[in-house]
């Protein structure tokens, strides 16, 4: 990349929030940079802000999809099992061999959050599965 290109475009990532962008391309083209440079320059920046605007939008959705696939595997699993304490283990490893699917199909995204938000449950749930487990068998059940 030209060296006037990149410095253009350092110019505009460090000033992206504090002035207008066409306050910008005028400020620029009255220092007496060559038109097609800033244009270029705008157009790399712009494509960063779509892309850095996506990118956000795309983690908000995989946690939305992680949370209800959580809550999926989690009624799934307990309406077969008899044992209610076996659904806390089993709901989280469900949500993790999906995750797996997701990433090997691709997804790559959407199976890394089904993998994180399955393996932040699985400790605490299976902690209170064998609690409950405990308990149960505590009582004779």
């Amino acid at each position: 990349m030209d060296d006037k290109l990149q410095a253009l475009i350092d110019f505009l990532r460090q000033h992206r929030g504090t002035y207008n962008t066409e306050a910008l391309r005028a400020q620029l083209l009255a220092q007496g940079h060559d038109e097609q440079l800033v244009e270029a320059a705008l157009v790399q920046v712009r494509a960063e802000l779509v892309t850095r605007d996506l990118r956000s939008r795309t983690i908000a959705a995989n946690v939305v999809i992680a949370m209800l696939t959580s809550v999926l595997a989690f009624f799934a699993i307990g309406a077969n099992t008899p044992n209610p304490w076996w659904l806390l283990i089993f709901a989280p490893l469900l949500e993790l061999m999906i995750g797996g699917v997701f990433r090997a199909r691709g997804h790559t995204q959407i199976g890394t959050a089904l993998i994180y938000t399955s393996l932040y449950s699985l400790v605490p749930m299976a902690a209170y599965a064998l609690f409950v487990r405990s308990c149960v068998i505590g009582f004779g059940g």
